[in-house]
């Protein structure tokens, strides 16, 4: 029968590089090569990361991202780049390819629908999926120079993946590790874990970057993935997609445990060394999944696991650590959980219609004749000028005015969420660097609205407004550098601790600005959580002078630099009335915030807070906030 022979050596290589085809080809139309008029939050960071590589701006303490240099190559917009990132993804597929060997034609037949199936996740995830116990397997074999090559390839495409995301870093490293103690156990030698410290700086002078900013990436970017973990916890969805997460994990967990109790031939630390590099993809799947509570992402990070659940039951280690037996078992787990998982997220339509419109030649053959930017208005009075962008979705806009575009180090707004970062932000503006930057207030979340890097204008006295202008996404404020203008100074007027659900009554403050910061910090069992799940933000309750009241999530990391607390501001022309002496007063005095209260209820498991919530939040907080209030002249 077909499904029960086996291989010859030939029939598995003709084989292999069929699967290598139609994996490419597979990839081929759903990478997104240009976005069509598009101008949202996601199309903007993917254009900046182009502007960037193509633009030769330094990462490090200059520009900071989750992306590293090479993340221009996740989504790429050019041919050139294009073509690079393909020749990357074969790069993946050949460092991985113990992945696509197989006993019989029954298994290529299931790996193949698994690897099809999987594959719209990107070829860089399943990468750090499978890499743990892919490096892991390869240790326990002998150290021959075909071996050690190998392992080698499979080290240096980590360290390419670090540049493309930084979050792979983590995993990867901690992966060469445990690789390490194996080899030192078994082999007495070890060499992945010194190769890798290598391959990285060699990487980083290869993409272009300065050597002096090397050090700083990894500094910045460890900050900006502690901090993304603790602002996107604003981000809510049905608490059903937790538990359903969390079945998942730890059904792959206790299979995984059963798997190696079989294996009486492992030593005991091999055991623990197997289960912790398990263990690495698991939890950053989990996390993926759990932190990120958007459909599109639950269902991503779902897939993650699903891949990995398949990973298990069907891959044919070395040394046998996992039976090959189960193959089919776990590519109809992966189906039985990926496909309800894109029904449930609303994805599976959108993914259809998506790969109709990018599939045929004719739209393929456009990509290579579409000019990455909009042409520039040569006539234009900004010509040359150079801008930052202080909103997301008008990079467009901001290219076809004529402006250079000179982003600041975190080049997003709602991305400076830690203390660190937005001192590096506000700073930077300090010095106006900058001929004019386009202004809009907005958020992607519940957040309060000037709880962000721009709360530093009205005081830095670089910038004055020259004009409201229609963008793609609505009003924006256009501010010109102001060489004469003068740095308006915070005047500290309280310094206070209370406690949460206590009203705090602002002092009167007619034609002036007051900024806060609070200092709000975990308890032990919230610190424990946030590892794990997500700790919901505090709700601060305000009540303006014209009687109106706002529930807006304070973002812990955020409120400990000084932000424009009141008055309270919702849209752009409010913001931009600061300037204006005329209009100023009115806007000012109905928006002044009189008083104010901080419950720890925030959204953990719903739109809505529940009793659950109540609980949770005061759980996970201390009881005790500090609260310091300055005041300052309007600009």
């Amino acid at each position: 029968m077909f499904l029960q022979e086996e291989f010859t050596g030939k029939q598995k290589k003709i084989l292999f590089y069929i699967l290598l085809i139609l994996v490419f080809f597979w990839h081929l139309p759903v990478m997104k090569v240009f976005l069509p008029g598009e101008d949202s939050l996601d199309p903007s960071w993917i254009k900046t990361l182009q502007y960037a590589a193509e633009n030769h701006i330094s990462f490090g303490k200059g520009f900071i991202f989750t992306y590293g240099p090479l993340g221009y190559l996740f989504n790429p917009m050019t041919k050139e780049a294009y073509f690079l990132a393909c020749m990357l993804n074969l790069l993946f597929l050949f460092a991985l390819k113990d992945l696509f060997l197989f006993c019989n034609k029954r298994e290529f037949l299931w790996k193949s629908a698994f690897i099809l199936l999987t594959l719209p996740a990107a070829l860089h995830d399943l990468f750090l999926l499978f890499f743990p116990l892919v490096i892991l397997g390869r240790t326990g074999e002998k150290p021959e120079k075909n071996n050690i090559f190998f392992m080698l390839f499979l080290t240096l495409t980590g360290a390419i993946c670090v540049f493309m995301k930084f979050t792979f870093f983590p995993v990867i490293l901690l992966s060469l590790v445990f690789a390490d103690i194996r080899m030192i156990l078994k082999h007495k030698r070890c060499f992945l874990t010194g190769a890798f410290l290598l391959f990285l700086p060699l990487i980083w002078l290869l993409s272009g970057q300065r050597m002096e900013e090397y050090i700083n990436f990894f500094l910045y970017s460890f900050e900006i993935m502690d901090g993304f973990n603790k602002t996107m916890s604003s981000f809510y969805a049905d608490i059903k997609y937790f538990y359903f997460t969390l079945a998942i994990t730890l059904f792959l967990l206790g299979n995984f445990l059963y798997l190696l109790w079989r294996k009486k031939e492992l030593f005991l630390y091999e055991k623990i060394l197997f289960l912790s590099a398990f263990s690495l993809p698991l939890y950053v799947s989990y996390k993926y999944a759990v932190v990120r509570m958007d459909a599109g992402h639950i269902a991503g990070g779902l897939l993650n696991l699903a891949a990995v659940a398949a990973y298990l039951f069907c891959k044919n280690m070395p040394e046998k650590v996992i039976d090959g037996e189960l193959l089919r078992r776990a590519s109809l787990f992966t189906i039985a959980v990926g496909i309800p998982i894109l029904v449930m997220a609303k994805q599976l339509p959108d993914f259809h219609r998506e790969l109709g419109r990018r599939i045929s030649l004719q739209n393929l053959l456009f990509l290579f004749e579409k000019p990455f930017l909009p042409q520039k208005d040569a006539a234009g009075v900004y010509q040359g000028k150079s801008c930052d962008l202080y909103c997301y979705g008008e990079f467009d806009f901001l290219h076809k005015t004529g402006f250079k575009y000179l982003p600041r180090p975190v080049m997003q707004t709602y991305s400076a969420y830690t203390e660190k970062l937005l001192a590096l932000n506000r700073n930077y503006t300090s010095s106006a660097p900058a001929d004019f930057l386009l202004f809009r207030l907005e958020n992607l979340d519940n957040r309060f609205p000037m709880l962000a890097d721009y709360s530093i204008l009205p005081l830095c006295g670089k910038y004055v407004p020259e004009k409201l202008l229609d963008g793609n996404r609505g009003k924006l404020l256009l501010m010109k550098k102001d060489p004469a203008g003068k740095a308006n100074k915070l005047e500290k007027i309280c310094e206070k601790t209370f406690t949460s659900g206590e009203k705090i009554l602002l002092p009167h403050h007619k034609n002036k600005l007051v900024y806060a910061s609070f200092s709000m910090e975990y308890s032990f069992w919230g610190k424990l959580v946030s590892l794990l799940w997500r700790v919901p933000p505090p709700v601060i309750h305000i009540t303006t002078a014209n009687g109106n009241s706002y529930e807006k999530d304070l973002i812990a990391a955020m409120a400990g630099e000084p932000f424009l607390f009141s008055p309270y501001l919702e849209k752009t022309e409010e913001f931009a009335a600061l300037w204006n002496r005329e209009n100023r007063r009115a806007s000012t005095e109905e928006k002044r915030i009189v008083s104010f209260h901080i419950s720890f209820t925030g959204r953990l498991s719903s739109n809505r807070p529940n009793t659950f919530d109540q609980i949770a939040g005061r759980l996970f907080h201390r009881e005790k906030i500090s609260l310091e209030l300055y005041m300052a002249d309007c600009p």
